[in-house]
């Protein structure tokens, strides 16, 4: 989730920011813990925003205005691909290195790492797509993200074209929305300002009528077409949820119980550390005979809470050189 966790410019981080990426790093474990079958159809719809989130806070950190095109360029993926390199190495020790190249360079050393090359494509296309927001086209771009989902999610789908519709989660037309929405609000090219309750009454509406679409691919033997994020009604769900975080950024607002912000607030800078580890550690502690156990919720939190203790520890002993593992 690269520099999805991090600024362009070195301020000091939001705490509103921060609670959002917990929140949202909570969900990605959450997704890659949760039971399969009916209860992840019904699950998934509330947690599918990971991703989107967290494409949607790079592209609101981001200015429109870019002064030094290969610099913006360079520092921000200097912050994911050397980590993606020695996580890489890193994930395959279990596996013994076997078809390494292949994996390595098709970003499958482990089933999270296609949202780095995601997040690549949107740093070099930043600079075109700052341009197509400021030019008289700029509302093609809401059109992208739904348009290729249609192709590429239900007619291939449709069409048994699985090596299409498989791999579309690699290409950045799948999440452009929510980077396109994100550059928007967050260079107040645009603003939100509906009553509170729209957006209760958006996500209820949304997440239903995702569970809704899900039943029905599961009645017709579709697990991935049931739980995706890449689906049209996952899009409003998606979307749903990045509009309350919008309105949580903008009124700075934080939870009334502090010992939650303070762990949200932990989460969030731990984020990319997190996304990086915490599937080997679900592949270790599945290696345990007492792990069979741990059933959803519980080992959602053990691999969460290892996964932060990890990332502490790993920033403590590395320091300044943390960056290099993400941490």
């Amino acid at each position: 989730m690269g520099s999805a966790f991090v600024t362009v410019n070195p301020v000091k981080k939001d705490n509103s920011i921060q609670i959002l990426r917990g929140l949202a790093i909570i969900a990605v474990v959450i997704i890659h813990s949760c039971p399969g079958g009916l209860y992840g159809v019904f699950l998934r719809p509330f947690v599918n925003y990971a991703a989107a989130m967290f494409l949607f806070l790079s592209g609101y950190l981001t200015k429109k205005e870019i002064n030094n095109k290969k610099s913006f360029i360079f520092k921000r993926l200097k912050k994911v691909i050397i980590p993606y390199c020695i996580w890489s190495v890193i994930y395959m020790i279990p596996e013994g290195f076997e078809n390494f190249i292949i994996k390595f360079i098709t970003g499958r050393c482990s089933v999270v790492f296609y949202y780095i090359f995601v997040y690549i494509q949107f740093v070099i296309l930043t600079p075109l797509i700052t341009k197509l927001i400021k030019s008289k086209y700029k509302m093609l771009g809401w059109f992208i993200t739904p348009l290729c989902t249609v192709i590429f999610r239900y007619i291939f789908t449709l069409s048994g074209v699985d090596i299409l519709s498989s791999n579309y989660h690699y290409l950045f037309l799948a999440w452009f929305i929510y980077y396109y929405l994100g550059l928007y609000l967050g260079n107040d090219i645009k603003t939100l300002t509906p009553p509170k309750w729209i957006y209760a009454v958006l996500f209820a509406a949304t997440v239903t009528v995702s569970v809704a679409e899900g039943l029905v691919w599961y009645y017709f033997n579709n697990y991935d077409m049931a739980t995706t994020q890449l689906r049209l009604t996952s899009i409003g769900t998606s979307l749903a949820c990045i509009a309350i975080a919008y309105h949580f950024i903008k009124t700075k607002k934080e939870f009334s119980f502090k010992p939650v912000n303070k762990a949200l607030i932990l989460l969030g800078n731990a984020s990319f550390g997190i996304y990086l580890s915490h599937m080997l550690i679900k592949t270790l502690l599945s290696m345990l005979p007492i792990w069979k156990y741990f059933v959803f919720p519980l080992s959602t939190i053990v691999i969460l809470v290892l996964s932060v203790i990890c990332v502490v520890i790993g920033k403590k002993i590395l320091s300044e050189f943390s960056w290099v593992l993400g941490l």
